[in-house]
C-alpha cells in the first residue's frame, strides 16, 4: 500500500495520530510573552482555543480577538509541544 499524507493525518476513532496534539503544563508567569498557550489540554479545539500571552495579566484569544485579563500569575495553562 502505497504512502498517503493525506490519509496519514486522519485520526480514526480516537487512535492517537498525528493530528493529536500533545501539551505541557506550564505556569502562566513562566511562558514568555507573544507565546501560545492553552487554558485546558482539551484535544476539541472548538472549546479549546489558543491565546498569546500579551503581559502578566493578560492573553488574547487568537480565534475571537477577545482580550482575557485578569489572569492570575500561578495560573496552570498548556503549551503545545
Amino acid at each position: 500500500m502505497a504512502n498517503d499524507p493525506a490519509l496519514d493525518a486522519v485520526n480514526y476513532g480516537g487512535v492517537t495520530g498525528v493530528t493529536e496534539r500533545e501539551f505541557e503544563e506550564q505556569i502562566y508567569e513562566d511562558i514568555e510573552e507573544d507565546d501560545l498557550f492553552w487554558l485546558t489540554n482539551s484535544q476539541n479545539s472548538s472549546i479549546n482555543h489558543a491565546h498569546r500571552k500579551i503581559d502578566n495579566l493578560s492573553a488574547m484569544n487568537t480565534r475571537t480577538r477577545e482580550l482575557k485579563t485578569g489572569l492570575k500569575a500561578n495560573t496552570t495553562v498548556y503549551q503545545q509541544l
